[in-house]
């Protein structure tokens, strides 16, 4: 693998990473927010989390 190739390699991992840590943060930034209606805010949470997540497998 050339340089040029790995380093836009890992330029798009840190983007992919930077990616999934925002939604992970603004999901638990709601989570912590308690003028939101904990039912419902949980369940988007959750599934704001998951979804970051699943960015991961290109990481992997």
């Amino acid at each position: 693998m050339s340089l040029q190739k790995l380093a836009r390699e890992l330029d798009e991992t840190a983007r992919q990473t930077a990616s999934m840590l925002e939604g992970i943060t603004e999901a638990l930034e709601m989570l912590a927010d308690s003028k939101i209606n904990k039912d419902a805010s949980v369940r988007q949470a959750v599934q704001m989390i998951v979804t970051a997540l699943q960015g991961q497998d290109r990481i992997e």
